[in-house]
């Protein structure tokens, strides 16, 4: 998914469910048997579908972004 993506279902939720701005926002783990509250700003950075790494955009040679942390 996009951030785009993720952004056009996070609006269509919020108009079909205004009362939603004011409620907390959780995780899932992996297996969808516990949950968590989200505690960070998002972060660019890169990710190659096993690691993430944020970068730090006042480095000399930033690696590739390509990848939004949510969390």
């Amino acid at each position: 998914m996009t951030l785009k993506e993720y952004i056009d279902n996070l609006k269509a939720l919020v108009n079909n469910h205004p009362e939603a701005l004011d409620y907390k926002v959780v995780i899932a783990n992996d297996e969808s048997n516990g949950f968590s509250e989200v505690y960070f700003k998002p972060s660019l950075g890169n990710y190659d579908e096993i690691n993430f790494i944020e970068i730090d955009l006042d480095l000399d040679k930033p690696l590739e972004i390509n990848a939004v942390c949510v969390n």
